[in-house]
């Protein structure tokens, strides 16, 4: 059995301390969801209603601290392939590789003059 002041789980058949309160673990079972439910109903509901869906009301609010002191990046692969925008960064390899990809040998020469080359991608890269 569970006791409320020890904080430990007790034999059941045990008769020593029997001034203390006993909680049958099939009744925390029931009562501690409950217990939850009326914690969360103690939150305060004002701070919700503080906000409207436009972006003046928005920009009132204050950042949280590991929000605003927070390093994060993103890392922007963009390269000569982005050009003609087929297949993968790999796409140098699929057309001029070991073992060609025929819709990008295709692709390249109904899209740009013969003659192109990798290096040609770069004046279009913006």
């Amino acid at each position: 059995m569970f006791t409320s002041d020890s904080l430990h789980f007790r034999d059941p058949q045990s008769t020593t301390d029997s001034k203390t309160p006993n909680i049958h673990l099939s009744e925390f079972s029931t009562t501690g969801p409950m217990l939850l439910l009326f914690l969360l109903l103690l939150l305060p509901i004002s701070s919700i209603a503080d906000y409207t869906p436009d972006w003046p009301s928005l920009d009132k609010r204050s950042l949280p601290s590991w929000y605003d002191e927070s390093k994060f990046g993103i890392f922007c692969h963009w390269g000569l392939y982005s050009v003609p925008a087929i297949r993968s960064e790999w796409m140098w390899w699929y057309w001029k590789g070991d073992q060609p990809d025929a819709n990008v040998v295709k692709f390249v020469e109904k899209n740009y003059k013969p003659g192109t080359t990798y290096a040609d991608f770069a004046k279009d890269v913006s």
